[in-house]
């Protein structure tokens, strides 16, 4: 029997475990609520439990997350700390240079 109530995620945030499941029981998401950072944990954990699905969704969202002046440099240091996710990265530091 089990005598914890806690189980240990690790490797992620909660918010990004958080979103997974809500994924995984149908519950409504919402992505674009979500800092690229969040979504790249996110990416992380889709990846990781094999979820192609959310792994689609979660590129589109990324490829189209806002970049601006203002931004530019989180986001590129951002895309530059994923680099194991290169299709999301690339995409994303090419339009980062396009800002620039």
């Amino acid at each position: 029997k089990e005598t914890k109530d806690v189980i240990p995620v690790r490797q992620t945030t909660m918010e990004a475990f958080n979103v997974l499941i809500n994924y995984v029981y149908s519950k409504e998401i919402n992505l674009k609520s979500l800092t690229l950072l969040e979504l790249y944990d996110v990416v992380n954990l889709a990846e990781k439990y094999d979820i192609p699905k959310l792994m689609e969704e979660l590129k589109t969202q990324v490829k189209s997350f806002p970049v601006t002046m203002e931004n530019v440099m989180e986001v590129t240091n951002t895309a530059n700390q994923f680099t194991q996710f290169p299709e999301i990265s690339t995409e994303l530091l090419i339009r980062c240079a396009e800002v620039i």
